[in-house]
């Protein structure tokens, strides 16, 4: 019989995973939804080592992501301005934001970003982020599912024979 929540999840002991159990009633409906009281704190090689951020995107990264988040704008009683349609338009705001760094550049200039062009993309690309991860909350929608199931149908739309090298809609292939 295993004595740790890592040993029941089958993960290197080098993992510290805790769990927070949901509220009776949460309201969750999610196929994941054992996973939202689980949290996973990643060996160091995972890491980077100046940020300490972990770069690869799996299920438990968003939900990570989503936990800080929640926590962050129940700090900061903010939750009442997140309603969907707030989240949005926020959303299309901060990829306005992005947009505007590349508004005068060169094609040439826009894959050559470098120094402070380059961090604020970053964070533009963060402030994006947070929002599509907040809205994603707010609606229960799980990301990752929802970006494999429209690959899967990009996929149809899109066979690489027929596409490859050309930037054409599915509609006039």
């Amino acid at each position: 019989m295993p004595h740790t929540l890592a040993a029941v999840l089958d993960m290197p002991s080098e993992y510290s995973v805790s769990y927070t159990p949901l509220p009776v009633g949460g309201g969750c409906t999610r196929k994941h939804s054992l996973w939202q009281g689980i949290h996973v704190k990643y060996p160091q090689t995972l890491q980077n080592e100046q940020t300490g951020y972990i770069h690869t995107m799996g299920d438990q990264d968003l939900i990570h992501l989503r936990d800080k988040l929640r926590t962050f704008v129940a700090d900061r009683d903010w939750d009442q301005f997140h309603a969907p349609k707030n989240l949005a338009m926020a959303l299309v705001v901060e990829a306005s934001e992005l947009l505007e760094i590349y508004q005068w550049l060169t094609e040439a200039e826009s894959r050559e970003l470098a120094g402070e062009k380059r961090a604020k993309v970053a964070m533009e690309l963060a402030d994006i982020l947070i929002y599509l991860v907040r809205l994603a909350d707010k609606l229960d929608v799980d990301l990752l599912d929802a970006v494999t199931r429209k690959l899967e149908i990009n996929e149809q739309r899109y066979p690489a024979g027929k596409v490859r090298g050309r930037a054409v809609k599915y509609n006039e292939i």
